[in-house]
């Protein structure tokens, strides 16, 4: 299929740390599919450059789903809730498989990768398209009919607790019974070591890293301190309860990614110590690429030396990994992606009430842009996501590119009451570390003052 830069005028952005390897989990959903709830990903296209991975995938078809969705919710077919649920436990059933296999210390691959890809194909196949959307349909409400929509969000909440959650809650008992901080670390990291894993690559939690999610334990906003729900009209409510399942489905879907991460690495190591393989030359292949490379392509080892001599590798996403596209088509797609100049004022969406003034930093890897960012800056974002958590609690609001109501950002900030705006799509782009802005997040407005 060719297609021209124009096909990503109008698109989803992703931005964060990331390496082929460790995405692999995803590029099933390219394979097309002709079941009326599933939508499949044939114009993704991706940029790894180092450990960073930028990605878009055109709205259109999205929209066009996400739309037919909400409105069959909105007339109470369950048809897409009794997918959604089923999606739901295989994502479920995976977690548990990866857990077990850790414990086991089982890495063979044919076990438990088949498994875990068909459980993350779920969330491109069936949820971002309604999550995207969803977006669009809040803006639309609002407008509309503001006191309804108040009552709306006040129902969209998470069914359990998130997994940072969890995490924090273990680590307060931790320091209750330990009293030394090895011993902690290393509980800690036994039971929780994957917790800041992410598309690079595994990233163990050390001493200083454990320090920092000590000093924020007493962020942690209670149960109880939750408002109640608004009394709903009952058109709204199948989808405000498929929105709340939705808020759990993402934090599992990342819960699985972590854990798939590890499992995954140690299967590599294997793989390159029994071929004299390197590693760091393997991870610009996608783990389907390496089995074909071990069935005997040789032309994929080649292909691993030269995106790893480049430290690059451009793409369009198919079933197998990425056929290459070059540096001059990703520039056109990047140009008219930009945003015209003398932009004062970003609209997004109301992830989280509040309005405050500050100083912006913007943060694309927390793991080594967190000692810029002080007590009371503005977090922008393209997305957050579990590492973000420790800069989170110390800002004073969050913007992000992209994200839904049931994003990390979304649930991160309304645990943490903390304006938060987000799917500006331009924030990353407008705005530059040290711009005082003026975050109104009931409006979803931010305006630069200076």
């Amino acid at each position: 299929m060719e297609y021209k830069a124009e096909h990503w005028k109008d698109s989803f952005k992703w931005d964060y740390r990331g390496i082929p390897f460790y995405t692999s989990d995803y590029i099933k959903c390219t394979v097309p599919t002709k079941e009326p709830y599933r939508q499949s990903w044939p114009d993704y296209i991706a940029m790894f450059d180092g450990k960073r991975q930028i990605s878009y995938i055109p709205k259109k078809e999205l929209h066009k789903f996400g739309w037919k969705v909400i409105n069959e919710l909105l007339e109470g077919k369950k048809d897409y809730y009794d997918l959604f649920n089923q999606a739901y436990k295989e994502i479920a059933k995976a977690i548990e498989f990866c857990v077990k296999a850790k414990k086991e210390n089982n890495y063979n691959l044919n076990e438990w990768y088949p498994i875990v890809q068909g459980a993350l194909t779920w969330p491109e196949y069936i949820f971002f398209y309604f999550d995207y959307t969803l977006d669009e349909f809040f803006k639309k409400f609002k407008e509309e009919n503001e006191k309804e929509y108040l009552a709306f969000e006040s129902n969209v909440n998470p069914i359990k607790k998130s997994f940072i959650l969890e995490a924090e809650e273990y680590l307060a008992k931790l320091i209750e019974k330990e009293k030394e901080l090895n011993k902690v670390l290393q509980k800690f990291n036994e039971e929780y070591g994957w917790i800041q894993n992410n598309y690079s690559g595994p990233e163990r939690i050390d001493a200083s890293g454990l320090k920092r999610y000590i000093d924020e334990l007493e962020k942690i906003r209670s149960e109880g301190e939750k408002k109640r729900p608004l009394k709903l009209d009952k058109k709204y409510k199948l989808l405000a309860e498929v929105a709340s399942r939705a808020i759990n489905f993402r934090d599992d879907k990342k819960k699985l990614m972590m854990l798939a991460v590890d499992l995954m690495d140690k299967w590599l190591d294997d793989v390159c110590r029994k071929n004299n393989w390197k590693k760091e030359e393997m991870l610009w292949l996608t783990v389907d690429e390496i089995l074909e490379l071990l069935k005997g392509k040789k032309e994929y080892l080649q292909r691993a030396k030269e995106y790893h001599k480049k430290q690059k590798r451009i793409g369009l996403m198919t079933p197998l990994g990425y056929d290459d596209l070059s540096q001059e088509f990703w520039d056109e797609v990047e140009e008219i992606q930009m945003p015209e100049e003398g932009i004062e004022e970003i609209n997004g969406v109301c992830a989280s009430n509040g309005k405050t003034r500050g100083r912006v930093k913007v943060i694309l890897n927390p793991s080594l842009d967190y000692r810029k960012f002080n007590q009371g800056d503005i977090l922008v974002a393209s997305m957050t996501r579990p590492e973000y958590v420790y800069l989170m609690k110390k800002a004073s609001a969050i913007i992000t590119d992209e994200g839904g109501i049931t994003s990390h950002a979304s649930i991160i900030s309304r645990e943490l009451g903390i304006p938060c705006v987000i799917g500006t799509r331009i924030a990353t782009k407008v705005l530059k570390d040290g711009m005082e802005v003026e975050v109104d997040a009931n409006k979803g407005i931010v305006r630069i003052i200076k």
